[in-house]
């Protein structure tokens, strides 16, 4: 059976539609990919912008707080530390909240005054309650929650 003209362009035109469709899928599997690579980067640029932005944030509060150890000594009549810290007139807010002799972390309820408020500009006094033996240097450490560590010693 001969083909008539008619019958050659339907089947030229179905050829047309099927290459024309498998074209299209491949577009949209291709734009698919892309977009898929493009979210997931941007994902991931996206993290790493926040996690350098609270780096930096954090290293600028470290470098904003100008606070140190004046004085220390031990009063051995009522067992108490002192500590005196001077807190700059441009430092960040500094709180102590944490005291640690010779490592060892002091309770909350051995903290006197001082810590766990904001801390004025100026010479601060801050006191432990803690009985030491006599004749003997202690390792004194304060921090605080934003990144603040004074290191002082005393001697009984």
């Amino acid at each position: 059976m001969p083909l008539t003209k008619t019958k050659l362009n339907k089947r030229w035109a179905r050829k047309g539609v099927s290459e024309i469709i498998s074209v299209t899928l491949l577009i949209l599997i291709a734009v698919a990919v892309g977009t898929t690579f493009y979210l997931a980067s941007k994902a991931a640029i996206d993290a790493q912008y926040e996690r350098l932005s609270r780096d930096l944030e954090r290293v600028n509060n470290i470098a904003q707080l100008q606070a140190s150890v004046v004085d220390a000594y031990y009063n051995s009549t009522d067992s108490t530390i002192h500590v005196f810290v001077y807190v700059s007139n441009d430092s960040a807010p500094v709180v102590i909240d944490t005291a640690y002799i010779n490592k060892q972390r002091v309770p909350k309820t051995d903290l006197i005054r001082g810590f766990n408020v904001q801390l004025p500009s100026g010479v601060n006094e801050l006191i432990i309650k803690r009985t030491l033996a006599p004749g003997k240097t202690y390792e004194i450490i304060l921090t605080g929650p934003n990144e603040v560590k004074l290191v002082t010693y005393v001697t009984t």
